[in-house]
């Protein structure tokens, strides 16, 4: 048979049979062209949701062996002296992402060879010099075809694989780019951070980068710190340097103790970014001129996983004795079975501000409450004569980070779900519901499978604010477990969730809340349960959201996992205990 890696069709075969390596493969639109090949579809590795959990946790511990080499390794390139912790800002969200992706390649290539069925493919010729500039680069690649191809062809050679003809196609690698409006708002940043410079060190000693507080309460929330309010810039925009072989040959990381990490020294050598080797010494200085000098506590919502220039500015004040603050700033948190976003943000913080949980074995957590969410039920209203708002989610057709969610192509087993909910809620309900897909495409063209499925529904994708279609929307539809039950629950909306237990796991002290919303009918594991329940409260969703029952559930759940009550006072308590 013949191997189709990616749904990059330059590199397909249509004579005799394919075996594509996943569905990842077979692009919605394009139907008509890989439906007509004599085609099977290698069964998925992480499809058996128990290995994929052993595997995470395999993973980082490999992640620790990884850090530690890293840690020496870049201390001697550099000339420098920082600690494990200092390196674990800075390069550690690229090497749990980085293990994570490749080692979902690794496993379908294994299992593609081993098969036995593979007796040729096409390869890329050229498989040199594609380096990420940064993590940021790393994520927009790892969602499309061309570095797939990339990771997928060189893994084929680092195994044996055998039948392989190498292709003088080039690879289509861009670097993302800035949009204009992000960069006119960069731009306005730098200014009032210029400005912000001319205040002492001594009169900010509480920084906030990428917060996640409103303007208007960051500056209420300073002055009542005792600080003039310093609006910094959020991040350090870096020329990406050229490639240095020389400098990549230093890195020495030693080989482990399975085929994978036999192989994994070379890809680390050759795929850190290039922030982290040749570009490090720039992004330090550029840092350094970009952020306060003298910090006593950093806080920050977001800027803990892809900002480069806050990360190094970060690792090096807080090996000076300033306090890292991480806040919530999503869903999932506290509420995921695993999480590698999650578990980073904890390890390298020294308080993690949640919205209402804690876990009972890291005294990092400390529950406090969202100002990012304080203010939805002032901006969310429901309509009761409204229609009702299905809201779905996306994810990559390529697995790119671990958490307790469908997995690349087990993205089609949702698909699968939200159309079993279609076709069991009534014909009233039907004409009133609007599908909200996510903002942005990533690869699947969910749009033409809906319209493939039924025309008469109306599916959505454009500019138009969730809180907009929610104020004219009388029920909300949540499928996912993410920010979007978060801000319509706090916030009082009626909402109904379902998703598959088997694919959205909990951890162990979320489930009696979810219990509790279960009997009151807001959540539900199945599309069916969801779907009568809609069918039975649709016409009249006040009585049902507004009863006893359900709104002691619903204040349950947002007690733990999205409190709103006094957040900025809370918050100013915390961060004055760690002055």
């Amino acid at each position: 048979m013949f191997l189709a890696t990616t749904a990059d069709q330059r590199f397909w075969n249509a004579d005799g049979k394919t075996l594509f390596l996943g569905n990842w493969c077979k692009v919605y639109d394009q139907e008509r062209i890989w439906s007509a090949l004599d085609h099977e579809v290698l069964p998925y590795h992480w499809d058996d949701r128990s290995r994929l959990h052993e595997d995470y946790k395999y993973l980082n511990e490999l992640y620790e062996r990884v850090l530690d080499n890293l840690t020496d390794e870049l201390n001697k390139l550099h000339n420098v002296e920082h600690s494990t912790r200092y390196w674990r800002i800075v390069v550690g969200p690229w090497i749990y992402y980085f293990l994570q992706i490749l080692y979902d390649r690794y496993l379908s290539i294994s299992s593609a060879i081993q098969s036995g069925k593979v007796k040729h493919t096409s390869l890329p010729a050229d498989l040199a010099g594609v380096v990420p500039d940064d993590l940021h680069c790393l994520m927009s690649w790892s969602s499309g075809d061309e570095y797939n191809l990339f990771l997928y062809s060189q893994l084929y050679k680092d195994l044996g694989g055998s039948g392989y003809e190498e292709v003088n196609i080039p690879l289509r690698l861009n670097r993302p780019e800035i949009k204009a409006s992000t960069f006119g708002k960069y731009t306005l940043l730098k200014i009032a951070s210029s400005l912000c410079k001319m205040v002492p060190d001594s009169l900010n000693k509480i920084v906030f980068i990428t917060s996640y507080i409103k303007p208007k309460e960051l500056f209420r929330l300073q002055v009542s710190l005792g600080q003039i309010p310093y609006f910094s810039i959020n991040e350090v925009k870096m020329k990406p340097p050229a490639m240095d072989e020389s400098m990549r040959s230093q890195i020495e990381i030693p080989t482990g103790k399975n085929q994978f990490e036999s192989i994994l020294p070379t890809w680390i050598n050759q795929q850190i970014p290039k922030v982290y080797i040749e570009g490090y010494s720039s992004m330090v200085r550029m840092a350094r001129k970009a952020y306060p000098q003298k910090p006593k506590v950093i806080i920050t919502a977001s800027a803990l996983i892809g900002n480069e220039g806050f990360k190094v500015w970060a690792g090096e004040n807080v090996e000076k004795g300033a306090k890292l603050v991480g806040t919530q700033h999503g869903g999932a948190h506290g509420i995921a079975r695993w999480s590698a976003n999650e578990t980073h943000e904890i390890k390298v913080t020294d308080r993690f501000f949640t919205w209402g949980w804690k876990d009972p074995d890291d005294q990092t957590t400390v529950p406090l409450a969202s100002s990012r969410l304080s203010s939805g039920g002032d901006e969310i209203k429901n309509n009761p004569s409204g229609r009702i708002l299905w809201t779905g989610f996306s994810i990559p057709r390529y697995s790119y980070w671990l958490y307790s969610s469908p997995v690349g192509p087990q993205y089609l087993d949702s698909i699968g779900e939200q159309k079993s909910f279609l076709k069991s809620v009534s014909p009233g309900v039907r004409k009133l519901l609007l599908m909200r897909l996510h903002p942005t495409e990533r690869g699947w063209h969910e749009n033409y499978m809906w319209q493939h499925l039924d025309l008469s529904l109306e599916v959505y994708r454009g500019t138009k604010s969730n809180a907009e279609q929610l104020n004219a929307s009388r029920l909300s539809i949540g499928t996912y477990n993410g920010m979007g039950i978060l801000e319509t629950l706090s916030a009082n909306y009626p909402t109904i969730i379902f998703w598959n237990p088997n694919h959205w796991e909990l951890r162990e002290s979320a489930k009696p809340a979810f219990d509790v919303l279960l009997g009151a009918g807001i959540f539900h594991e199945t599309p069916q349960s969801a779907a009568f329940k809609v069918n039975e409260v649709y016409q009249d969703v006040q009585s049902w959201w507004m009863s006893v029952e359900t709104q002691r559930a619903r204040k349950i759940f947002c007690d733990q996992f999205c409190n709103t009550s006094k957040p900025l006072i809370r918050l100013k308590e915390e961060l004055l205990k760690l002055l």
